[in-house]
């Protein structure tokens, strides 16, 4: 068995093992918010009239409801509340559900007004906010958990794999039940040769371990060699499945691990594999967009301009020279944020000069342009010339993107296509308090992870998302 086949086998494998564990996760959870939108509107009806209620009143109002759920699911999308359930994600849980479900109420507040559903809203819906924010809260933070952890046995996973990502994988793996198999065992061939067994030693240790599963990264020496010999050489017969490090780490952390950017990668990923449908609505929906937002931003621009000017001495607008697709040099425009424009600059907002005081600082107008994203909109042009996108990859300014491409290995693999005014990492990654962009080395790596991602499973589903969780993005920036 060869190292190719090796890993598109494993590869194929996880892929199909993630798609069952997503589709039924996310399908659990639609199932039981649904159930709880309806246990919430019965409880509410009870509490109301003091009564259980008659299946007249039920019918009444549960028609409208229904009509809502749609939209309170979407809300929810896009409030996070589907993601994948890893530590984090439910640490958040409680601060989203209550977010989302009060925009859900002002929804259904808008609607029952607007339209003639012939039923008294006020009463009802504060008693439902409550009630709801109750069942969803007991569903999500305790019932699911539990529901998932006890459904079945964990399996027991050997990881080979190496680096501070596997380290991550490890941890998130073991803390978390929503995984059905835990790591009972780590091999880490480049940083602890004493401890990497043989061929024949690790087929008795995978037999005392009793592993379920491996999850290897094939594109270390150690796994091509071992585990090739493993499953051809040696007797094969009752040795467990593997699964690709790379893939699970993406669906779990919906990043790239860099550590797994090899040759391989680059030789996929960076070619222009896109198809013809998703080149012609990508770029309709680029033009329309930018032209709306342009429109919409035109009507403003008087107000905008003369707070800018009130504010902080220098111009309303100003240019930037950023990377474009393939690394061509473009020229944007954008408001003015910050009391400089520095644009050729290699430095982040949070860098220092040596008296210790800040080269260049966002003015106090410019934090609400920053927040709302106000200030990117004239690059809506760039969009329509076709030099920007409205996802993808953010363009970095020249400076930016010439020091990192000295500081982070492949770095320029981000220019392989259009870049983007918000992309997968603007929607995913946190930063530091009070930026809204990487504002160091780590942030940029994290954030060259997540576009990574994004180039490797990029489609019009995926931009349809990101546009969604940018919507939520931005609300909470406010």
């Amino acid at each position: 068995m060869s190292h190719p086949t090796l890993a598109i086998l494993c590869h194929f494998a996880t892929i199909l093992s993630i798609m069952r564990e997503r589709t039924r996760e996310l399908g659990l959870l639609i199932i039981g918010d649904v159930f709880c939108f309806i246990a919430a509107l019965y409880l509410t009806l009870s509490v109301r009239y003091i009564e259980l209620p008659s299946q007249e009143l039920l019918r009444v109002h549960l028609v409208p409801f229904l009509i809502f759920t749609g939209l309170w699911i979407l809300t929810f999308f896009i409030a996070g509340l589907y993601d994948k359930q890893t530590r984090i994600a439910r640490m958040r849980m409680m601060g989203r559900i209550v977010y989302a479900q009060f925009v859900n109420i002002l929804i259904a507040l808008t609607l029952f007004f607007a339209l003639p559903f012939g039923i008294s809203p006020k009463t009802n819906l504060l008693i439902y906010l409550f009630a709801s924010i109750g069942l969803i809260s007991l569903w999500r933070v305790y019932l699911y958990p539990w529901l998932d952890g006890t459904r079945r046995k964990r399996m027991h996973a050997l990881l080979i794999a190496s680096g501070t990502e596997a380290h991550e994988l490890l941890h998130e793996i073991n803390a978390n039940n929503r995984f059905g198999y835990k790591i009972v065992h780590h091999i880490d061939p480049e940083n602890s040769m004493r401890d990497v067994p043989g061929a024949p030693a690790l087929q008795k240790m995978i037999s005392q371990k009793n592993i379920d599963l491996i999850i290897v990264n094939t594109s270390l020496l150690y796994a091509q060699h071992t585990l090739t010999r493993l499953y051809s050489d040696l007797a094969a017969q009752g040795l467990p499945p593997m699964r690709d490090f790379k893939a699970i780490y993406e669906e779990t952390f919906d990043r790239v691990p860099l550590a797994t950017v090899e040759r391989d990668w680059i030789t996929y990923h960076s070619v222009d594999r896109d198809s013809f449908s998703y080149i012609i609505g990508k770029r309709l929906i680029d033009i329309i967009g930018s032209s709306v937002l342009l429109l919409g931003f035109v009507i403003f621009l008087p107000f905008i301009a003369l707070a800018i000017k009130l504010d902080s001495n220098g111009p309303v607008f100003i240019t930037q020279e950023r990377i474009g697709k393939n690394g061509r040099r473009l020229k944007i425009w954008k408001l003015r944020t910050m009391t400089a424009n520095d644009s050729a600059s290699g430095t982040f907002v949070d860098d220092k000069d040596i008296q210790e005081k800040p080269k260049n600082v966002v003015t106090r107008v410019g934090r609400y342009l920053r927040a709302t994203s106000l200030d990117e909109v004239p690059q809506c042009w760039n969009i329509i010339l076709g030099e920007l996108s409205l996802i993808g990859p953010r363009s970095h300014i020249l400076g930016i993107a010439e020091r990192m491409a000295k500081e982070i290995p492949h770095y320029k693999l981000r220019t392989a296509i259009t870049p983007g005014i918000t992309g997968w990492a603007q929607t995913h990654q946190f930063y530091a308090p009070g930026n809204i962009s990487p504002q160091s080395n780590e942030e940029t790596r994290l954030c060259f992870a997540y576009d990574l991602y994004y180039i490797t499973h990029r489609s019009l589903w995926l931009d349809i998302e990101i546009a969604l969780r940018t919507i939520k993005t931005v609300i909470a920036r406010i």
